[in-house]
C-alpha cells in the first residue's frame, strides 16, 4: 500500500471530521454513543479509536509525572493511558473525572484532548497478576500491576531510579519516579515485590519490544530478601575471577551470584557494553553505566556470568576505574586463528585481509573483508565520512579491532566473526590496487586473444558470409527496430504514469485545500461573533486542528516532490536578515504565549546580500523553530548564523537553533532525521506530528549542499545545525549591522486601501461566504461570479477596480477567464488587477498564473491578512504602474 495515499486519505477522512465538528459547535452536541469504561476503549481498534469517540470517565490515578506529563487511570473495569495537553494538578490516589475523546495511540488505544476535574481522595485497586508471557501480549499495558522478581540492575537516571528486573523468564524494567538516598549496591540480587503502572516499548509498527512498570514512590517496592548484605556493601568481598574462569564446572559455585573480574579497557560502547582484557582472555561486560572510560583504563566489573554467543559475558554489570595504563596491544591473528578454537572472542586482535566493498546504514559503516578462503565484516561506531571514501576495494588493510566469533552449525563451533572499530586509527592501508592487477591483465589478454581470432575468422569468411550477414543485418534491424518501438511505448507509459501522479497530488491538494478553506475562514468568522468561553475554546481546538491538517498535508507534499525528485531550488537575490527576522516573526507569538524568549544573531561577518532560495531556507528555519517551541517548556530559544568557509566565490552559513527543551536521548537521534519516525512512542503521545518535518529539512538542507546535524542531552535541550552554500551578491548601499534581536511578539501591519470595487469568481458558495465577509469588513464592495462566463460578462457590464479569480470553474476556468478579459484590456488600452485565489497548491500553479497575466497569487486557504496584503500589493503597483511604464507581473504570496 502506498503509505503517501494512505496519509492523504486519512488527513482527508480528518478533515471531514473536522468539518462536522465545527459545523455542529452550536447544533445538539455529539450523536455517538460516549464511553465510560476503560474496558470499551481498550476494546476498540486502532482505525475505531483514530475516529475520535467521545469519553467520559470516573477513575483512579494510578501514576502521574506532572514533568512529562504521563497520567494511568484505572476504573473498574480496566486501566488506560491518558494524553495530556498540559499537566493538571492531580495527585495518585485521587479520584478524577475525564472527558475527552479516543486516540489509537502507538500500542493500545488512549484518551486524547483531557478535561480534568479532581472529585477527591480514591482507593487504589487490587493490582493484576499476569504472569510474564501474558504480558508479552499487550494485556497488561497501562493496567495496575503487581509482580515479583530479582534485581539484576541498578541505576539512578537524572529524575528517575531504573531497576531491571528479572521476573518469570524475562526482564522488566521499573521506572520509580520518587525515591530516597540509596544505597543502590544493596538492592542489586535483592528479591522484591512491586506494584505500578504497566508501560511498554514498541516500534513504528505497533509491536512491543520491552516491558515497563511505572512506580510512583518506592513505597510500592518491597524487599523480601537480601543475599550478604555486608557483600553488597562492598565489592572487594565478591570472589575475583579470571575471565576465562567464568561458567567452568564447579561444585562449590553458588547459582545466580555475581562475580568480580579485573582488566584493562579495550573499547567502551557508552550505555551498553565494556571489553576488557584479562591476561590472554578478552571479556563482553554488559553495562548499562554512562562512565566514560579509556582504553588502557584498569577497572574493576560486578556482574552476573551469562551465556554468550560463542564465550561467557559478565551481565547487569557494574564497573569501577582503579588505574590507568597504556592501551594493551592486539594479539596477531589469521582468520585461521581465529575460527580454529575461537579463542579470541572478544580480544583485541589485528588482521591483515583485502577490502572487498563499503556499505554505510543509519547505524554506522561496514566493511567486506576477505582473508585467506574466509570472508568477514568490519563495523565503526562512527567515522568520518572522508575516511570511508579514502579506502578504494581491493585494498590490502591492517585492521585492529574487538573480535566476536559468532557460532553455526550443529554442533556450534566457530564459523565466522565480525570485528569493531574503534577509531580511524584502527585502519592502516597496506597497498592500494592498482590498474595493472593480475584480474585486469587476464582480461585484457582475453579480449586481445579474443579479438585477433574474431578479426581471421572475419577476414576468412567474409566471402562466404557476406549474404548471411546482410540477411542477419536485416533481421537485426527490425528487432531494433521492434525494440525501439517497445522503448517507446514504455516511455509513453512512464511518462502518463508521472502525469497521473501529478495530476492525482494536484487534485487531492485542490480537493483538501477547498473544503479546508471552508474550516478555517468559517471557524474564522464564528470567533469573531460573540460566543461563550467554551464555545470559543472548542472553536479554537477546531481551528488548531485543521491548521495541523493543513501543515501535514503541505509536508506530504512537499516529501512527495522530494521523493519524485521534482523539488528544485530557485535562487534570487535575498537579505539573509529579512529571511531570518520573517522566519522568527511567525513563531513570535507562540513562543510568548508559553513564556519562551526567542532570540537571533548573526555574526557581523556574514554578508545581507546573498543568492539563494530564501523559500526553502526559510522552511528549513521555521521547522526548527516549530520544533524548539513544541518542545521547549521553559527557558529560551537561540539562532544563530554565522559564515563557516568562504571558496571560490561561494560562501558556506552555519545556522544554529538552540533550545532548552526536554532533549533527546543519544540513541534516538539518527531516527529523528528518518521518514515517519520520531524519538520514542511518548513524543507522539504528547506532542504529536507524523515525523516528516526534520525529514524534509535533511533533504532541502542537501539540496543546499550543507549538511544538518543535533546535539542533545535529554532534560538539558538541543542544538540543531545545519550548513549551506550560497553566492555573494552585492550588498545594498545603505550596509548593515549585526542583528542581535530578542521577538516578543508579531504584529504584521499590512498597508490598507481605500474602498475597492472587486469582482469575486468562485463557484464554492461556502467560499464565497468567507471571502466576501473579509472584504466587505474593510469597507469593499464584492459581486459575486459562480462561474467563468459569469466572471466575463460581469466584468463587461461594470467598472471593477479589481477581480479575485479561481481557477478551477464550471463552464470557464480562471485561465480562459483571464485570457478573454486581457484581450479586452489591450483593445480598451486598461489593465485591470487579478489576483488569483486557487486550491491549486502544486510546483508551477503560481508560475503559471502569473504567465497567463494575473498580477498576483494567494493559495487556499486563505487567512485575512494574506488577503488584504496581497490587494495592497497589487493596487499599489496598479497605482504606480499608471505613473510609469507598465511592469511585469510580480509574486504576491
Amino acid at each position: 500500500m502506498d503509505p503517501h495515499g494512505a496519509l492523504l486519505r486519512h488527513g482527508f477522512r480528518t478533515g471531514i471530521l473536522l468539518a462536522a465538528l465545527v459545523s455542529a459547535g452550536v447544533a445538539a452536541p455529539g450523536k455517538q454513543p460516549v464511553l465510560e469504561h476503560a474496558s470499551q476503549i481498550r476494546d476498540l481498534s486502532a482505525a475505531e479509536a483514530a475516529k475520535g469517540l467521545p469519553v467520559h470517565l470516573k477513575a483512579v490515578v494510578t501514576y502521574y509525572d506532572a514533568a512529562s506529563p504521563d497520567l494511568f487511570v484505572q476504573d473498574a473495569s480496566a486501566g488506560i493511558y491518558i494524553a495530556c495537553d498540559a499537566p493538571p494538578s492531580i495527585e495518585r490516589g485521587q479520584q478524577i473525572e475525564i472527558t475527552g475523546v479516543t486516540g489509537p495511540g502507538d500500542f493500545v488505544p488512549v484518551v486524547l484532548h483531557p478535561r480534568i476535574r479532581a472529585l477527591g481522595p480514591g482507593t487504589l485497586p487490587k493490582p493484576i497478576q499476569l504472569s510474564f508471557d501474558e504480558l508479552l501480549t499487550g494485556r497488561g499495558d497501562s493496567q495496575w500491576f503487581g509482580g515479583e522478581g530479582v534485581i539484576k540492575s541498578a541505576v539512578q537516571g537524572k529524575r528517575h531510579l531504573n531497576l531491571w528486573v528479572a521476573s518469570g523468564g524475562g526482564q522488566i524494567k521499573l521506572i520509580v519516579l520518587k525515591f530516597p538516598q540509596l544505597d543502590l549496591q544493596r538492592l542489586v540480587e535483592a528479591r522484591v515485590r512491586f506494584r505500578g503502572a504497566v508501560g511498554a516499548t514498541f516500534n513504528n509498527k505497533r509491536q512491543l519490544t520491552g516491558l515497563l512498570v511505572f512506580i510512583q514512590n518506592f513505597d510500592d517496592i518491597a524487599i523480601e530478601r537480601v543475599v550478604d548484605e555486608p557483600a553488597q556493601t562492598n565489592a572487594s568481598l565478591y570472589p575475583l575471577r579470571h575471565a576465562d574462569q567464568l561458567l567452568r564446572f564447579s561444585p562449590e559455585e553458588g547459582v545466580g551470584r555475581r562475580v568480580r573480574v579485573r582488566g584493562v579497557v579495550t573499547m567502551q560502547q557508552l550505555g551498553h557494553a565494556l571489553f576488557l582484557q584479562d591476561g590472554d582472555q578478552g571479556l563482553m561486560v554488559l553495562t548499562h553505566q554512562l562512565v566514560h572510560v579509556a582504553p588502557g583504563d584498569l577497572v574493576e566489573a560486578l556482574g552476573f556470568p551469562a551465556l554468550g554467543e560463542f564465550a561467557p559475558v559478565l551481565q547487569d554489570a557494574i564497573f569501577t576505574r582503579v588505574g590507568a595504563g597504556r592501551p594493551p596491544k592486539p594479539i596477531r591473528a589469521t582468520a585461521d586463528d581465529i575460527l580454529k578454537e575461537g579463542e579470541h572472542d572478544a580480544n583485541l586482535v589485528e588482521i591483515d585481509a583485502r577490502l572487498l566493498s563499503r556499505t554505510r546504514d543509519l547505524h554506522g559503516d561496514s566493511l567486506a573483508m576477505e582473508s585467506g578462503n574466509y570472508i568477514f565484516s568490519a563495523r565503526f561506531e562512527q567515522l568520518d565520512r572522508s575516511v570511508m571514501e579514502s579506502l578504494e576495494e581491493g585494498s590490502d588493510l591492517r585492521l585492529t579491532g574487538i573480535c566476536q566469533v559468532e557460532p553455526g552449525g550443529e554442533t556450534s563451533q566457530a564459523q565466522s566473526f565480525r570485528l569493531t572499530l574503534r577509531s580511524p586509527a584502527d585502519i592502516v592501508v597496506l597497498r592500494r590496487p592498482g590498474w595493472w592487477t593480475l584480474s585486469h591483465t587476464r582480461w585484457f589478454l582475453g579480449f586481445l586473444a579474443l579479438g585477433v581470432i574474431a578479426a581471421l575468422a572475419w577476414v576468412i569468411l567474409l566471402r562466404r558470409r557476406v549474404q548471411a550477414q546482410t540477411m542477419a543485418l536485416r533481421k537485426g534491424n527490425r528487432q531494433l527496430s521492434a525494440a525501439l518501438d517497445a522503448a517507446e511505448h514504455s516511455r509513453k507509459l512512464a511518462q502518463e504514469a508521472n502525469q497521473l501522479k501529478s495530476e492525482f497530488l494536484a487534485n487531492m491538494s485542490h480537493e483538501i485545500r477547498t473544503p479546508m478553506n471552508g474550516i478555517l475562514g468559517m471557524t474564522g468568522l464564528v470567533l469573531e461573533s460573540d460566543l461563550s468561553d467554551e464555545q470559543r475554546e472548542f472553536l479554537n481546538d477546531a481551528r488548531k486542528s485543521a491548521e495541523s491538517l493543513l501543515a501535514l498535508l503541505n509536508d506530504i507534499l512537499d516529501f512527495s516532490k522530494i521523493e519524485a525528485g521534482r523539488m528544485e531550488l530557485y535562487p534570487i537575490t535575498f537579505s539573509l536578515r529579512d529571511c531570518l527576522k520573517n522566519a522568527t516573526s511567525a513563531l513570535a507569538v507562540n513562543a510568548e504565549q508559553k513564556g519562551l524568549q526567542l532570540r537571533v544573531e548573526v555574526a557581523p561577518e556574514a554578508p545581507d546580500a546573498l543568492v539563494g532560495d530564501p523559500l526553502r531556507l526559510r522552511q528549513v528555519l521555521l521547522n526548527l523553530l516549530n520544533n524548539a517551541v513544541k518542545f521547549t517548556h521553559a527557558g529560551s530559544i537561540e539562532m544563530r548564523a554565522n559564515v563557516y568557509e568562504r571558496r571560490e566565490g561561494a560562501i558556506t552559513l552555519h545556522f544554529s537553533v538552540s533550545d532548552t527543551g526536554v532533549g533527546i536521548p543519544p540513541d534516538k537521534i539518527e531516527a529523528i532525521f528518518e521518514a515517519f519516525r520520531q524519538a520514542d512512542g511518548s513524543i507522539s503521545r504528547n506532542y504529536g506530528g507524523t515525523g516528516l518535518g526534520l525529514t524534509i529539512c535533511a533533504r532541502l538542507v542537501n539540496m543546499m549542499a550543507g549538511r544538518v546535524w543535533v546535539e542533545s542531552e535529554p532534560g538539558q535541550g538541543s542544538i540543531f545545525h545545519f550548513t549551506a552554500v550560497m553566492q555573494e551578491a552585492a550588498e545594498s548601499s545603505n550596509g548593515h549591522q549585526p542583528a542581535h534581536t530578542v521577538l516578543h511578539q508579531n504584529q504584521p501591519e499590512h498597508p490598507s486601501t481605500g474602498p475597492l470595487r472587486i469582482l469575486l469568481a468562485e463557484d464554492n458558495a461556502v467560499n464565497q461566504t468567507i471571502v466576501t465577509r473579509m472584504l466587505r469588513k474593510l469597507g469593499h464592495s464584492v459581486t459575486v461570479a459562480g462561474n467563468g462566463r459569469e466572471t466575463l460578462a460581469s466584468w463587461q457590464d461594470g467598472n471593477f477596480d479589481l477581480i479575485l479569480m479561481d481557477i478551477q470553474m464550471p463552464l470557464m476556468d480562471g485561465f480562459e477567464c483571464t485570457a478573454a478579459i486581457r484581450l479586452c484590456d489591450q483593445r480598451r488600452g486598461t489593465h485591470t488587477p487579478i489576483i488569483a485565489v486557487t486550491a491549486h497548491a502544486m510546483k508551477g500553479d503560481e508560475e503559471r498564473c502569473l504567465a497567463a497575466g494575473m498580477d498576483g497569487y494567494l493559495a487556499k486557504p486563505v487567512r485575512s491578512q494574506d488577503l488584504y496584503a496581497a490587494i495592497a500589493r497589487v493596487m499599489a503597483r496598479q497605482e504606480s504602474s499608471a505613473e510609469e511604464a507598465p511592469a511585469e507581473p510580480q509574486r504576491t504570496v
